[in-house]
C-alpha cells in the first residue's frame, strides 16, 4: 500500500494527487489529510483537494480517500472529477471536508464508473456532504452512503445531490445522512434513475430520505423507512 498524506497545496487543485490527460491504473493506494494552503494572499479554492482529476480516464481500485479538506469555496474535498471518466471499484472516501459543494466527491461533466464505494463521515458546507454530481451521466452502483452531512439550509443531499444530468444510482444504501433537503438524496433537475435502493436513518427537514426538486427521472423498487424529517415526509417531490 502507498500512502500519500500531509501535503499542502497553495495552487488548490489536487494537493493528493493530480491527474491531467493521464490514465494510469491506481491500487492500494491511501490519500489522506492533505489540504490546501492559502500563503502569501493566493486565492484558489482549492477543488479535489485529495485527489484531482482533469480529462482523465484512469482506473482505481481499492484507493481509500481519507482527511482532505478544501480552502474558502472549495469543491470536492476528496475527488474532484471534471470531464473525466474512471473506472471506480472498491474506493472509500472517508471523512473528508469541502467549504462548498461535495465534500467526499464533486463531479462534473463526466461519466464514471463508481462500484462498491463507501462513502462515510464528509461534510459539505454547501450542497452533497457524500457526493456532488453536477450535468453528470455516471454509474453509481452497489455502493454505501452512510453518515454523510450538507451544512446548508439552502441545499440539501447529505448523502448525494444531482444536479443535472442523468445518473444511474443503483443497489445502494442512504443511511444516517442529514440535510435540510434530501437527508439521503436530493435531486435538483436532471432526471437520474434511481432503483433498488434503500433510504433508513436519514435526517431532513423537507424529504428526509429522498427529495425531487424541479426533476423528472424514475424511483424504483426503493425501501424508504426509518427516517425523521420535520416537513413533507421521508420522500418529497
Amino acid at each position: 500500500t502507498i500512502s500519500i498524506s500531509s501535503a499542502a497545496e497553495v495552487d488548490g487543485y489536487g494537493a493528493g494527487m493530480r491527474l491531467v490527460n493521464a490514465h494510469p491504473l491506481i491500487r492500494d493506494v491511501v490519500v489522506e489529510s492533505n489540504a490546501v494552503s492559502r500563503a502569501g494572499g493566493a486565492t484558489y479554492t482549492g477543488h479535489g483537494v485529495g485527489i484531482y482529476m482533469l480529462n482523465s480516464n484512469p482506473t482505481l481500485v481499492d484507493v481509500i480517500v481519507r482527511d482532505n479538506t478544501t480552502a474558502t469555496g472549495g469543491d470536492g474535498g476528496g475527488l474532484y472529477l471534471d470531464n473525466s471518466d474512471p473506472d471506480m471499484d472498491g474506493v472509500q472516501i472517508l471523512d473528508n471536508f469541502a467549504d462548498n459543494n461535495g465534500g467526499g466527491i464533486y463531479v462534473t461533466g463526466s461519466t464514471p464508473d463508481i462500484n462498491h464505494a463507501l462513502l462515510e463521515g464528509n461534510v459539505a458546507a454547501g450542497g452533497g456532504g457524500g457526493a456532488y454530481f453536477s450535468s453528470s451521466n455516471l454509474t453509481f452502483d452497489d455502493s454505501i452512503v452512510r453518515g454523510n452531512v450538507a451544512l446548508s439550509n439552502n441545499s440539501g443531499g447529505g448523502g448525494i445531490q444531482v444536479s443535472g444530468g442523468s445518473p444511474n444510482i443503483r443497489n445502494t444504501l442512504f443511511y444516517d445522512n442529514d440535510a435540510t433537503f434530501g437527508g439521503g438524496l436530493l435531486v435538483y433537475t436532471g432526471s437520474p434513475a434511481v432503483r433498488n435502493v434503500v433510504a433508513t436513518g436519514n435526517t431532513g427537514r423537507i424529504g428526509s430520505a429522498i427529495c425531487f426538486v424541479s426533476a423528472s427521472g424514475t424511483l424504483a423498487n426503493a425501501t424508504i423507512t426509518g427516517n425523521s424529517g420535520v416537513l413533507y415526509g421521508a420522500l418529497y417531490s
